[in-house]
């Protein structure tokens, strides 16, 4: 978090840019993508293999339920 308040001042000081704040929802975004990434370096790690199937409408009901 420090490095990215570090990166915002000093774009906004070099470039003269003005801070967006792009909200909460952009946030957890980006957050949810990053943590899908790293599903299989993590599945490595214990040993799994990860194998990739189509998810059908009602699963992904059930898991924006979750």
């Amino acid at each position: 978090m420090a490095h990215m308040l570090a990166r915002l001042v000093y774009r906004m000081l070099k470039h003269g840019e003005q801070y967006v704040d792009k909200g909460m929802k952009c946030y957890e975004e980006k957050y949810r993508a990053r943590e899908i990434r790293s599903i299989p370096k993590k599945a490595k790690e214990l040993g799994l293999e990860i194998t990739l199937n189509p998810a059908t409408a009602e699963q992904k009901f059930l898991v924006l339920q979750l």
